[in-house]
Parts: structure tokens; C-alpha cells; sequence
């Protein structure tokens, strides 16, 4: 979802012009939330010893769709609010696009498939992987497509039904995900078969 948001603004007409306006974002976008990603990732991977993978997956799931939510909202703003307010909207969903990247990578972008490789053998993981990146590139086209035919002028409703999607599944994986932490991935599987 992020990446076609990504695309989105550093594509299209309508908000490209308001961001290349902002010093701090415009062409660097990308940059800057590889970068938050990143620095939420080197933050984690000594968090994972010590903090239990299915509470990061579960705070990274409500974090991800309250950051999409507020992203939502100031694109939206960005359309019905006066032009004074338009570059204030871009910089404030940006910011919220950053902490979105920051969030996904000190949580569920860390936890979600050390967690993964005690629920699946080896082999099913990969071809979760595989299709993880495939859906991706579908999202990609996805969103591209019904922001240029539903909403051509802002995507906002699209990141309101990723961001409702979000917190659907995160609710479900509230419930439905066990503890693992000090336990074998043979043990794991074994509480998985009860």
C-alpha cells in the first residue's frame, strides 16, 4: 500500500507540485522513508530478544492502520481544505507516511516472519514470501489504477480502505495468535496441532 501512495505522490501532477515545494521531501521521499524504515528495523532486531513477537506484530497491526488513518485524513484535508493549508496537509501525511515506515520496521516488518518460521515448515514460508512480493506488486497496480479512475485527484479513499483493512486484520491476529517466545519451533507447532 505505501509504495503506491509513494508512487502516487512522487507521480502525480496534483500532489507532486505541492511536494517538490517542500524542501525537505519532494524527490527525497523515497529516500527519507527507506531510511525511516530502516532506522525502525536496526531499533527492533535487539528488541526482538526481549519483547514477545506476537505483541510487536499486534502493536505494529493498530500502529500501521491508526498512521494510514491519519494519512488518509490529511489527504483529504489536502483537497477540501484552502491552498494556505495544502502544503501544511503533504507535509503532515509525509511525516505520518515516515512514522508509518518507522513503525512497520521497528514492529511488524522485524517480527512477522521470525514469527512466521515457527508456525510454517522452511518451504511454505518462501512461497508466503513469494507471494507477499507478488501481492505487493498487485496492490501496487491496484491502487494506481483506482486512484486514476475512482479518485484521480486524491487517493485518500484508498488508504481509508488499507487502513480499515489494517485494523480488520489485526484485530483478527489479536486473537488468533499465540505466545512463542522461549519455545521451540517443534513446541510451537505441536500447541498448533491441539
Amino acid at each position: 500500500m505505501l509504495t503506491g501512495i509513494v508512487t502516487y505522490v512522487t507521480q502525480s501532477g496534483h500532489v507532486m507540485t505541492v511536494s517538490l515545494q517542500q524542501p525537505v521531501f519532494g524527490i527525497y521521499t523515497p529516500i527519507l522513508l527507506t531510511i525511516s524504515q530502516l532506522i525502525g528495523t536496526f531499533i527492533s532486531v535487539p528488541m526482538l530478544k526481549y519483547i514477545e513477537w506476537r505483541y510487536l506484530t499486534i502493536i505494529g497491526g493498530f500502529a500501521l492502520a491508526f498512521f494510514n488513518a491519519i494519512t488518509a485524513v490529511f489527504f483529504y484535508l489536502y483537497d477540501v481544505e484552502n491552498e494556505n493549508f495544502q502544503e501544511i496537509a503533504v507535509t503532515i501525511a509525509m511525516i505520518c507516511i515516515m512514522a508509518f515506515m518507522f513503525s512497520f520496521g521497528i514492529t511488524v516488518g522485524s517480527s512477522v516472519w521470525p514469527y512466521i518460521g515457527y508456525m510454517m515448515p522452511s518451504n511454505a514460508v518462501v512461497v508466503a514470501q513469494i507471494l507477499n512480493w507478488l501481492l505487493s506488486g498487485v496492490v501496487i497496480i491496484c491502487f494506481s489504477l483506482n486512484t486514476a479512475y475512482y479518485s484521480p485527484q486524491n487517493p485518500f479513499i484508498m488508504i481509508f480502505v488499507f487502513s480499515g483493512i489494517t485494523l480488520l486484520l489485526s484485530i483478527v491476529n489479536s486473537v488468533n495468535m499465540i505466545d512463542i517466545k522461549g519455545l521451540s519451533v517443534r513446541r510451537v507447532q505441536l500447541e498448533l496441532a491441539k
